[in-house]
This record gives structure tokens, sequence and C-alpha cells, in this order.
């Protein structure tokens, strides 16, 4: 949906796999795909796989208002409004942009403003492993093929369940480099 964006992921993995193929993809060429992981951070913010997860506070909190909520209470963190709010992402925060996770846009950010793999004690234990594998396949994927789609982001309808689906299921056409 964004050729421009590929493109510049492309132009970064020819820097590091100058020779396409059958590439093996190391912990370091990991580490040296700094745009692609822009990429794959806003794919997350705007296509959060896991839209909402449940919690119970452990403790009473206070709230800005002066309201206490007692420990005990279950409620639902609702991470996909939260990585589409507008006074933490700015004037675009519905669009695909890769650039919100520049250094300089993130810097400041609340710690809590991107939680693909929610935060804390209750994070996800493979978090680790499943963005350095998915910067390991996309690297042999992209290195070697281009991917289009006639399907608009604005198009995009979303099926919330335990993890997000998409109602249409946009089609690909692939292409060798």
């Amino acid at each position: 949906m964004f050729p421009e964006y590929q493109q510049k992921v492309y132009e970064e993995l020819l820097t590091i796999f100058p020779e396409g193929g059958d590439i093996d993809v190391t912990y370091t060429n990991i580490q040296d795909m700094t745009y692609m992981d822009m990429v794959i951070n806003e794919s997350m913010r705007v296509i959060t796989p896991v839209p909402f997860v449940g919690r119970e506070n452990t403790q009473d909190i206070e709230l800005s208002n002066g309201m206490v909520v007692p420990a005990g209470v279950q409620f639902i963190v609702n991470i996909f409004a939260l990585h589409r709010r507008y006074d933490l992402w700015g004037p675009n925060a519905d669009m695909f942009d890769p650039d919100h996770f520049l250094p300089c846009n993130i810097e400041d950010k609340h710690p809590y403003a991107f939680i693909p793999f929610t935060k804390g004690i209750r994070n996800c234990i493979g978090w680790k492993y499943g963005l350095m594998s998915t910067k390991a396949t996309l690297a042999k994927l992209l290195r070697n093929f281009k991917f289009s789609t006639d399907f608009q982001y604005a198009d995009l309808e979303f099926d919330y369940a335990i993890v997000i689906k998409l109602k249409k299921i946009p089609g690909l056409k692939i292409e060798n480099r």
C-alpha cells in the first residue's frame, strides 16, 4: 500500500545484503535494519496485533480528578485506540507514517504510548524473538521480491477479536527483484 516505504526498506537491505538470493541473516544484520524497525513499529501501531488486553489493578489508583479506583477492579486497555490518539501521535495519528518512529519523534513519548506487546510484568515474553524473526523473514522476502496491491489503506476494515483481523484481505502482487 505504501511503495515508497517498501523502497526505502529495500535500499537499506541492499546496503546490508548487496547480493540477493538465499541470504543468511545474522543478529548483527538485524540490528542494522533501523528503517525496517520503524516500518514494523508503525505497522504494529496502526494495525495493533492484539487490540485489547484485560488487566486488574492490585492497589487503589487515584485518578487526576481525585476519584479513586479501588484495588481489584478489572478493566480493558484499548491498545488500538491508544495507538491512534492525536494527543500522543499528532494530527496524522490515523495515517501510516514510519517517521512517527524517528528518534526525534519518540524521545519524549510516554513509555506507554506504544505498547504492541503490552508493558510491565505482563508483557509478551516472546516479543524480542517475534521482532527478530519478523525482521529476518521480511529481509529475505523484501530483498528478493517486490510486493504491491491496489487495495487502499483508507479502505481497511478491522474485525476486533483476540487478535485483530481484516474484514477483507487485500490481494497481493509479487514480483521478482
